[in-house]
């Protein structure tokens, strides 16, 4: 079947109230799947289908900037003064992702203490790899092989291992 890219639905987009979303559908789903009419996969990876149709329209990293921007527009029209309701939701156009450049402050301190902690964690990421090669059994190095640490040469032996691997497991759904 040939893919039609100026494909436009014809079906007006279903209007949910806002207590209609996370009761009555969610909880119809999970019915569905608790009952075994809906399989859990099938309903999973539709979700996962949906949710990357919304990244595409919407999405600040990959959505259309076009579409981001007509949005935003709306939302100003709709609550021009904080937050207004519509379709069954409460609309505000707002600050979404706020950071702060500290390094502008010129605090001397603070960029000193910035600066000692990307080396630090640079230093930590280094001994991170290695810890990822050792045996499981472990190594026996001498303290003065380890000058990241700035520990006193004492020709110490110490032994060290590899890091404790902790995984969780789950479904993951790739299209």
């Amino acid at each position: 079947m040939e893919e039609d890219k100026d494909f436009v639905p014809k079906v007006p987009l279903i209007r949910f109230t806002r207590a209609m979303v996370p009761q009555t559908i969610a909880d119809s789903i999970i019915r569905g799947i608790n009952e075994g009419v809906l399989d859990p996969l099938e309903v999973a990876v539709g979700f996962k289908k949906l949710k990357k149709v919304i990244d595409k329209v919407f999405d600040s990293k990959q959505g259309n900037k076009d579409c981001r921007e007509a949005r935003d527009e709306q939302a100003k029209l709709y609550a021009p003064k904080g937050t207004a309701d519509a379709f069954g939701a409460k609309v505000a156009y707002t600050a979404t992702n706020t950071s702060y450049n500290y390094k502008a402050s010129m605090h001397t301190k603070y960029n000193k203490l910035a600066r000692i902690a990307k080396q630090v964690k640079a230093e930590m990421d280094d001994i991170q790899k290695m810890l990822l090669k050792l045996p499981e059994a472990g190594e026996e190095i001498t303290i003065d092989e380890m000058p990241m640490l700035t520990w006193e040469a004492s020709g110490e032996l110490i032994t060290i291992y590899p890091p404790e691997k902790k995984q969780s497991f789950g479904t993951k759904i790739t299209l």
